[in-house]
């Protein structure tokens, strides 16, 4: 009896996101929260809010020639992976998206980026209705 209870406690709390089609959540930005966010970052994150992506990677881009190393670039660069990118082939620019997902997962599979990667890639193939990958 918990057992079902518990599994219509699961299907009602996600069957309304999952029907949206969106089952992931927005970036996980990591980093101390006493330390001031560079400019470009927070309006890269003000695109990616808007649904200006290209807006967003062309600023996240900009900050890593600036910044390749540091507390923010670690994020910046997993945002900038799970971005669609204007020299993407048309039509196919998620699969570009998850390929680059998975470089970075295959490169750094214990970052606290590795599971929303997982989860955009899952996502990226739901909204073109690849169900069986």
């Amino acid at each position: 009896m918990r057992r079902k209870l518990w599994i219509v406690c699961v299907v009602v709390a996600l069957w309304p996101s999952m029907a949206m089609g969106k089952f992931c959540s927005d970036f996980p930005w990591h980093y101390p929260r006493d330390m001031v966010m560079p400019d470009l970052v927070f309006e890269g994150q003000e695109s990616m809010r808007a649904g200006s992506l290209l807006e967003a990677r062309t600023l996240f881009s900009t900050y890593l020639v600036e910044h390749e190393e540091g507390v923010f670039a670690d994020g910046v660069r997993w945002a900038v992976a799970s971005l669609p990118d204007g020299s993407d082939e048309p039509g196919h620019e998620f699969l570009t998206q998850i390929k680059r997902l998975q470089t970075m997962k295959t490169a750094e599979p214990d970052s606290v980026y590795a599971p929303w990667a997982l989860c955009v890639i899952g996502q990226l193939y739901w909204e073109v209705e690849w169900y069986s990958e």
